[in-house]
């Protein structure tokens, strides 16, 4: 079950997407902005267009598969004490992708994200 705690509020949604930086690959734009650590740990924001994915279940499917990449490998890329990581995932692509082709795409941004937030 989703807490309160664990989401952005309308008005961190509105600054990370006018203030953060973003990252950009063939199907996929982060926009991410480090904090100084709150004791919070905010879960990604994940967006998928409905005029580009027209089907809900096809767009449930991509949500769970870039969610299962984010927190397998939330430990090795993203645990850190000192600052945390709000983040926004826009899927950008008007075709479906499998999990390997999206696991390529995101692991590298991943590694960016690792060494700006240390």
């Amino acid at each position: 079950m989703l807490n309160l705690d664990d989401t952005l509020s309308k008005n961190r949604i509105d600054q990370l997407y006018k203030n953060g930086e973003k990252l950009f690959t063939k199907s996929l734009i982060i926009i991410y902005k480090t904090e100084i650590y709150e004791n919070n740990f905010y879960k990604p924001i994940i967006s998928i267009s409905k005029k580009k994915i027209k089907k809900a279940v096809n767009r449930n499917y991509l949500r769970r598969i870039i969610k299962e990449l984010y927190f397998s490998s939330k430990k090795t890329y993203f645990d850190s004490k000192k600052y945390s990581l709000n983040m926004m995932i826009v899927y950008n692509s008007s075709c479906l992708i499998d999990f390997k082709k999206l696991k390529e795409e995101l692991l590298p941004i991943f590694i960016i994200l690792k060494d700006k937030v240390r």
